[in-house]
């Protein structure tokens, strides 16, 4: 599921216990982080170290962004679709590709449910 994240591997590094050391770097989806915020850092044993950051450069660039940089405008989630891809989720009261709009009633534009609007 792209929303969740991408992961650079890197293999082959510095000899370490006889073999090499390995490192992954995990950027998870956040959607109203923009400067990426430092998570963890942690030693997987083995010569294997990962570390984990939240942003929202970690988001499908499928999501659309506001103003700010903050994918969905803060105001709704990136979500997957197999065969679809990526779209706002807007929350109730928003609407757009990027929930900016106001919305009202319950009709599914985002005004009393979730709507979905590929960018």
């Amino acid at each position: 599921d792209p929303s969740k994240g991408v992961v650079v591997i890197y293999g082959d590094g510095d000899a370490c216990d006889g073999g090499h050391t390995k490192f992954a770097l995990r950027v998870r989806c956040r959607e109203t982080t923009v400067d990426a915020a430092y998570a963890s850092l942690t030693d997987k044993g083995d010569c294997a170290y990962e570390a984990t950051l939240f942003s929202v450069h970690g988001c499908p660039l499928g999501c659309a962004r506001g103003a700010d940089g903050s994918v969905c405008s803060g105001h709704g989630s990136c979500d997957w679709k197999s065969g679809a891809g990526a779209s706002c989720a807007c929350d109730a009261g928003f609407k757009g590709p990027a929930c900016t709009k106001g919305g009202s009633g319950g009709d599914g534009d985002g005004g009393g449910a979730s709507h979905s609007w590929r960018a």
